[in-house]
């Protein structure tokens, strides 16, 4: 998720696109991933629509992980 979430979805995003994090969706660590786990299924392990136009360079493999990962913790 630092990799790849956070760049956007925290606080304060270090992406000068976004002054907020996108949704109010914050990913700055492992309890926020837990508790969103479905959205960040849907959208960055199913759908493949974030990393918004895969902008950190999200590999497949790593979407196989965060979605095992996802489930194992749901």
């Amino acid at each position: 998720i630092t990799t790849h979430c956070t760049s956007c979805h925290a606080v304060e995003p270090t992406d000068s696109v976004f002054q907020s994090p996108p949704a109010g969706l914050r990913l700055e660590n492992l309890e926020h991933l837990r508790t969103h786990g479905e959205r960040v299924l849907k959208h960055a392990v199913t759908t493949q629509a974030m990393p918004l136009g895969n902008r950190t360079g999200m590999t497949a493999g790593e979407r196989i992980e965060l979605g095992a990962w996802i489930q194992k913790h749901r």
